[in-house]
């Protein structure tokens, strides 16, 4: 009897997580997942306006050694939120960067605003949609269309301005 599976795992490493059949001998179907025994399955990220985003994360308090990474792209500042689906969380702040662990920390200067959204007990998140090799340019048009789309409270202009667009000065 064949068995289809959503993914497999071999040790701690995570293959191709579309619908694939399991045969082989010793391989784990991601339903057969139990915590703390077995490799945990792959992060599903989370979406805005078809982007895909990394897994949200714990905001954290500064860069650190990963600043000195320098990826491009937009980011999304995220708290609890137990009536948001398909993901318990809500957007907060949407951002571009060329330097993304650098800047969506807890030194942005846009930190205590994120906190005051958040509430006493919301904990904040980040994550990431990497866009290698994008001009500022492209991420600001990317980052603007999120804003206007969601609306988060904690964004209070956009950073692309319309009317160059549309040829205004």
């Amino acid at each position: 009897m064949r068995k289809m599976g959503r993914g497999r795992i071999h040790g701690n490493r995570a293959l191709r997580f579309m619908q694939l059949p399991v045969t082989e001998k010793g391989n784990l179907m991601f339903s057969d997942y139990r915590p703390g025994l077995t490799p945990p399955p792959p992060s599903r990220g989370i979406v805005f306006q078809n982007l895909l985003f990394g897994e949200p994360e714990v905001l954290p308090a500064s860069s650190g050694l990963s600043g000195l990474v320098k990826w491009e792209g937009v980011y999304v500042i995220l708290t609890d939120d137990i009536t948001s689906t398909p993901r318990p969380f809500r957007a907060l702040y949407f951002g571009e960067s060329e330097n993304l662990w650098g800047r969506a920390t807890a030194t942005h200067e846009n930190y205590p605003a994120w906190q005051r959204a958040a509430g006493t007990f919301g904990n904040l998140y980040r994550a990431f949609h990497l866009m290698s090799g994008s001009t500022q340019h492209q991420r600001q048009m990317v980052e603007t269309a999120l804003i206007s789309g969601y609306n988060p409270p904690c964004n209070d202009r956009f950073s692309f301005d319309f009317t160059k667009l549309l040829g205004g000065r």
